[in-house]
């Protein structure tokens, strides 16, 4: 004889009260040179804000279109109906290499603290 057995596979499920969400991150502080020479790598600093302990930087998006060049840290946040994020603020920073394969300027854009803005900074390679 065939026995059913009805099994529950929970692990499959999606949690539905589980969030997650993915923002760009504010950036308080930038460090990048004047100048850089052709050929050479410099290093650009961004501190930038998670505004909790649920969040977690994943990484740096970046945008080019010829010259110009958006430099986006981005931050996900996970929580669901029993966490308890502390409103923690950590700064914290991330390096990005940057290697011209050309004279000339470059504009790269942060996003401003606390603001839906963005400030630019020149480098100009040489």
């Amino acid at each position: 004889p065939l026995i059913a057995i009805p099994a529950l596979f929970t692990a499959c499920q999606p949690d539905e009260s589980l969030q997650v969400r993915t923002l760009e991150a504010d950036v308080s502080h930038v460090e990048l040179p004047d100048t850089v020479a052709l050929g050479d790598t410099a290093e650009i600093v961004m501190t930038y804000k998670i505004l909790n302990d649920c969040g977690k930087f994943i990484g740096t998006d970046v945008s080019r279109n010829g010259n110009t060049i958006l430099l986006r840290p981005m931050v996900t946040y996970t929580f669901d109906e029993s966490s308890t994020c502390t409103e923690d603020i950590s700064l914290n920073d991330v390096t990005v290499k940057f290697k011209p394969e050309e004279k000339g300027k470059y504009l790269f854009y942060f996003k401003k603290e606390n603001t839906y803005n963005y400030v630019a900074d020149t480098v100009a390679v040489k």
